[in-house]
């Protein structure tokens, strides 16, 4: 039972540093992006880049840390 208690923290944790690195990474990219190739100013850029780059960053961040979680049990 203990062992499987710390299996879950690890994933727990690895899926929380998925996030906290994917999160700002995915909107930090989409700003530059909308920035340079839309017609925006960088705070327009920004705001358009909010919504898709939180569900980018939290989804693809949250698979990244299942991923290396499962990988790292093996």
């Amino acid at each position: 039972m203990a062992e499987e208690s710390g299996n879950n923290v690890s994933m727990a944790a690895s899926i929380t540093r998925g996030v906290l690195f994917g999160l700002p990474l995915a909107i930090g990219l989409l700003t530059i992006l909308f920035w340079l190739q839309g017609d925006f100013d960088f705070l327009r850029a920004l705001g358009a880049a909010a919504l898709p780059g939180t569900l980018l960053g939290v989804f693809g961040g949250g698979f990244a840390g299942v991923a290396y979680a499962m990988a790292k049990e093996h």
